[in-house]
């Protein structure tokens, strides 16, 4: 498994204000979404009609 640290390095490169997390909308993508919210950011689930 990679650890936070880890993840947290490769994101230093990255503007945290303009980063999304997405997802295909799912039952799953909702706890991935809600994680993403709890770390602080902006989540998108994507959907078909």
């Amino acid at each position: 498994m990679i650890e936070k640290s880890q993840i947290m390095e490769v994101l230093e490169d990255y503007d945290m204000d303009k980063l999304s997390i997405a997802t295909l909308a799912s039952h799953t993508a909702l706890h991935i979404l809600k994680g993403a919210q709890e770390e602080g950011f902006r989540s998108i689930a994507v959907c078909v009609k």
